[in-house]
């Protein structure tokens, strides 16, 4: 048996006057490559018929499916498959549970599954099912022993035969394997009918069970380990190790361009006085997230060629030896012959003193070489087992060559994990201010960026420049930057902004305290009584097809104005049951918008299937300009404090239909805005707009109520609009008013009425009534059906 090159990426081979290659030819370099081979007197100790001489026969039988939906709020990453041995699984199924909850936190689906298979194949065709339905699937990680697919390869390296456990066979799902002799073992790896060769999903494996120990404590063991990864609570230097044995010296080069894709700082060892098994050994202590190692190999050893003997490790102290890395790509040949008794990789994730989480290894002779695109698609943030596939997929059709090299490939360990990224989570997005009702503090809010690993958010001011760096001092809460946890609004008091103008910006942070770049500033001013914004009228699409099931989308249209900012200029946003959603409207010619700055906002709230209950649904609005002001929020109306004991008086104090047919600085009438919003064909009255807008006259609080209502016969057939307060009916009748022949199926309704109320906030709805007795929806809500 001879032991292979370890190398992960190889562009071009080294040498006085050959220039380096951006696409070898890669028949010529595994040729080249092979050349090298150093020999190693080792036999396997299992082969085929020694694995099912010692199979112990199982049934093929699902005891447990446990499923981890991704969050809603977030972009699913993918479904991954957890499948672990029932036998093993009562012993293990804390930490399973642990691990699942970890990958759904990153956006994965997870599936949790206690089974056993009888067959490699009849495991095979539940991992197409998963993957051929709707819900697709990522990738399989196997914790336990499961049926082991063996290939017999005939035309191996110098041409002899390999006979090997393949992960391949699980992991390309429309391809097709052939056992030609019938032998138990598959000799062919062809096209399938409607399929290819390549991997469709990435196989991952813990397998401790050939080792001495406790089973159930190695995987408990590294779970837990995993877990405080993923948390963010166990971290290593940021850097890599490149250890390369004698026979690969000339390597060095395409190695370290492939690894320096990932990393900004690594180490390369590849002096031949000082490549040996004690200076390896010293070095994966020391702290590298990742390491590569190039040496040859057997299950049970790493031989370094040294002053023309071999320097040997074992794997049996490998077991105790300290490893602090985290990810390990050994290049060595069979070191991940999972059916061998103290395989070597094994040691790598589960040693009694490792913090190894991932290797990618070999179950024969070759390795991973060339990998350069694995390691370009890890640094763009893909995970381990996304990358690897990428790689293994770029390599085909699959040659004699490629199948001795590369065939024998697993991952030992979790696929899904990323190495730690240094790039920091996107801005925070929607920065702003409002003040509150009473003006004495204002509340600072901004939306989260999405980042799987997002820890909270830094708040920094300053009261001199709006630039960085901020260096504000005096808030009670701290100097800036001021530690927010997660939160998405700060609050401050008024009386504690010491100076009459302050700028504000927000950053994120990830897991890793990686901080992002600065939000948008907001800069603050000190006002004693601003003039809030208002909105004047809004209409939407009353007739919008929403249903509980399917969701749907309703456009809506609001008129907003403020005597401090110009039209354009103020952040409208749409809220749903009193709750924020998000939602801008615009005024600049987008998102529905046909005039830039005339002071019509518009755009489309999308309600997500499932999100809402069937039933009445308030849309509203809220205005709020640059200095933090906000309006009310349409349709309510807020009545201050009375000196007298007496109720507040609302009235109406104009004909609102006014503002319906031409506001100031609106082009066009808004009723031919309106009328777009409901073309579907009823057969009861549609309330398309309305004013709502109050305000004091002589000190006296007013209200403006108004209504433009469509009917699909004529607008002589509407007899009534009533208005509602707090969705209660107050028999009161809005008056109607005419409007041009132009809009003969249109009425305008005003009302011009009293109501006595206490101080407090208001809800005012209407609903119209035809001749026939059929009502409208309650204005302004979104009936879902």
């Amino acid at each position: 048996m001879k032991a292979l090159i370890t190398t992960c990426c190889i562009l071009a081979l080294l040498s006085p006057g050959l220039v380096l290659a951006d696409e070898p030819d890669s028949e010529q370099m595994a040729d080249e490559l092979a050349s090298l081979w150093l020999p190693i007197d080792f036999e396997f100790s299992v082969g085929y018929e020694d694995y099912l001489a010692d199979l112990i026969p199982q049934e093929t039988e699902i005891t447990s499916v446990t499923s981890f939906p991704y969050r809603l709020e977030g972009e699913m990453a993918g479904r991954v498959l957890i499948l672990c041995n029932t036998e093993l699984f009562p012993y293990v199924e804390d930490n399973l549970h642990i691990w699942a909850a970890d990958m759904r936190s990153e956006g994965f689906e997870v599936l949790l599954v206690a089974g056993t298979f009888e067959t490699p194949k009849e495991l095979r065709d539940s991992l197409y099912d998963l993957w051929a339905s709707d819900e697709g699937l990522l990738g399989c990680i196997l914790v336990g022993d499961f049926p082991v697919p063996w290939f017999a390869h005939a035309d191996d390296f110098d041409h002899d035969a390999a006979i090997f456990p393949i992960d391949l066979y699980y992991e390309d799902l429309d391809g097709r394997f052939m056992d030609f002799d019938a032998d138990g073992m598959f000799d062919e790896h062809r096209d399938g009918s409607f399929g290819d060769t390549l991997p469709e999903i990435w196989l991952g494996r813990l397998t401790p069970s050939t080792l001495e120990g406790d089973e159930a404590l190695y995987i408990n063991r590294y779970l837990e380990r995993n877990h405080l990864y993923r948390t963010g609570q166990f971290a290593l230097p940021r850097r890599a190790l490149l250890f390369i044995d004698d026979d690969w010296v000339h390597m060095t080069r395409p190695w370290e361009e492939a690894v320096g894709s990932l990393y900004d700082e690594y180490r390369v060892i590849n002096d031949r006085e000082v490549t040996n098994a004690e200076e390896y050994l010293e070095r994966i202590s020391q702290g590298y997230e990742w390491v590569d190692v190039m040496v040859h190999s057997s299950p049970e050893t790493h031989a370094f060629k040294w002053r023309d003997m071999n320097s040997l490790i074992y794997s049996d102290e490998m077991s105790r030896l300290p490893i602090n890395s985290f990810f390990l790509v050994p290049f060595s040949c069979s070191n991940a012959r999972y059916v061998e008794p103290d395989y070597f990789g094994a040691w790598y994730i589960f040693g009694e003193n490792t913090n190894g989480l991932c290797s990618i290894g070999s179950t024969k002779a070759g390795s991973l070489y060339y990998g350069t695109s694995m390691y370009e698609q890890l640094s763009g943030g893909a995970s381990i087992g996304d990358a690897f596939r990428h790689w293994f997929s770029g390599k085909a059709p699959y040659s004699d060559s490629d199948i001795s090299w590369f065939y024998g490939i697993t991952i030992l360990g979790d696929p899904t994990l990323r190495p730690t990224d240094t790039a920091p989570p996107a801005p925070p997005g929607d920065f702003y201010y409002a003040r509150d009702a009473q003006n004495t503090a204002i509340t600072l809010r901004w939306e989260a960026p999405e980042a799987a690993d997002l820890a909270g958010f830094q708040l920094h001011y300053d009261s001199n420049q709006e630039y960085p760096p901020f260096q504000g001092q005096g808030l009670p809460q701290g100097d800036s930057p001021i530690e927010l946890g997660d939160a998405t609004s700060f609050t401050i008091l008024l009386s504690d902004i010491a100076r009459p103008k302050v700028y504000f910006a927000v950053t994120a942070l990830d897991v890793r305290g990686n901080e992002s770049g600065y939000s948008e500033y907001v800069r603050f001013r000190q006002m004693p009584s601003p003039r809030a914004p208002k909105i004047d009228w809004v209409s939407f699409s009353q007739e919008a097809d929403v249903t509980s099931d399917m969701g749907g989308a309703v456009t809506v249209f609001a008129f907003a104005e403020d005597v401090e900012d110009d039209f354009g200029f103020l952040r409208v946003e749409l809220h749903l049951d009193g709750v924020p959603t998000g939602t801008l409207l615009f005024d600049d010619r987008t998102h529905g918008d046909i005039y830039k700055q005339d002071g019509c906002y518009t755009n489309t709230l999308n309600i997500e299937e499932g999100t809402l209950q069937p039933g009445n649904h308030l849309i509203s609005v809220v205005a709020t300009d640059s200095d933090g002001a906000q309006s009310d929020e349409w349709p309510y109306v807020s009545i201050g404090e009375v000196t007298s004991r007496a109720p507040s008086t609302v009235s109406s104090y104009m004909n609102s239909a006014i503002a319906l047919k031409r506001g100031p600085r609106v082009v066009g009438p808004n009723p031919l805005i309106a009328s777009k919003m409901a073309d579907d064909v009823t057969d009861a009255p549609v309330i398309m707009g309305g004013t709502m807008r109050w305000d004091t006259y002589e000190g006296a609080p007013f209200a403006q109520v108004a209504i433009l209502v469509k009917h699909p016969e004529a607008a002589t057939e509407i007899a009534k609009a009533e208005l509602y307060l707090n969705c209660e009916p107050t028999g009161i009748m809005l008056e109607s008013f005419p409007v041009s022949r132009k809009f003969a199926y249109f009425r305008t309704w005003s009302f011009r009425d009293e109501l006595a109320l206490l101080p407090g906030k208001f809800l005012l709805e209407v609903v119209a009534t035809d001749k026939q007795g059929k009502t409208s929806q309650l204005f302004p809500y979104l009936h879902v059906k």
